[in-house]
């Protein structure tokens, strides 16, 4: 579908009363190339019944980072737009959106959500992108949706990761502290980078251990064991299942979660 096509929309196969997830991928990915994104299409379709719609802007997302992040504002607007017309052509609702991105795509989801005044149900933030954004104001948010939970897995103070370090969302997972991911050290890029939509991915299967994570002050906290689970709002899991934090995210809001991975598929312990 292609976003003011009415004639399309009304004639696709969206059923309105199913949960509709969008997928945004991030900088230089295409989705024609790169296979993430229909992994993730196909692993959501095998596990439930769901509308998947890949959002592909390949055309603003290639060239000089700094227009590809200016782009983010374009992508966001569309992805509002082409929900408003599901709204209005075949009566979605915002309480069943759920947008997901990677990157610079996780921007691009706020910005549409903000556009829907943080009305949709969730956005994901998969690794938001870093450069141009940690410390910037416009980026993804808590305000932008009804529940935000992001996964940081390249967010690296010291040597700049492609990830942003600060908290984006209610909820904020920083897998082995946020960055060097186990299986990482021999192609650290974009290795570390991905490790959040692998993560992700690796919870939609509900055959898969699930990633809890503890809230804690920061990662040397959580190796010594300081931090335990001593009610819910302390405990999460990452993926999917995250949501069910979203009525602590007033005790949740700015802190950090952590846990430990695997280096490999499916990550978490059994």
């Amino acid at each position: 579908m292609i976003e003011g096509d009415h004639q399309a929309i009304q004639d696709s196969h969206f059923d309105a009363t199913k949960p509709t997830k969008f997928i945004i991928h991030g900088y230089v990915d295409m989705p024609e190339l790169d296979p993430w994104m229909k992994v993730m299409k196909d692993e959501y379709l095998a596990n439930g019944e769901y509308n998947v719609i890949i959002v592909d802007w390949f055309a603003g997302n290639h060239g000089l980072y700094d227009q590809a992040a200016r782009n983010t504002h374009v992508t966001g607007q569309v992805v509002a737009n082409m929900i408003k017309d599901l709204q209005e052509l075949k009566g979605l609702k915002l309480s069943d959106v759920h947008i997901l991105g990677h990157s610079l795509g996780a921007h691009a989801a706020g910005f549409a959500g903000e556009d829907l005044k943080g009305q949709v149900a969730r956005i994901t933030g998969l690794d938001p992108a870093g450069p141009l954004f940690d410390g910037a104001t416009q980026k993804l948010k808590p305000t932008d949706a009804v529940f935000v939970d992001s996964i940081h897995s390249d967010a690296d103070p010291l040597i700049i990761g492609f990830g942003i370090h600060e908290n984006s969302g209610h909820v904020d997972f920083y897998p082995n502290g946020g960055h060097n991911q186990p299986g990482c050290a021999l192609l650290p890029i974009p290795c570390n980078h991905l490790r959040a939509v692998e993560f992700y991915m690796s919870s939609l299967k509900a055959e898969n251990p699930k990633g809890v994570a503890l809230q804690c002050a920061s990662y040397d906290d959580y190796k010594a064991g300081k931090c335990a689970a001593v009610d819910a709002a302390l405990s999460g899991t990452l993926g999917e299942d995250a949501i069910k934090l979203s009525s602590y995210k007033t005790k949740t809001e700015g802190t950090k979660f952590f846990l430990r991975t695997h280096a490999e598929y499916p990550y978490f312990e059994g």
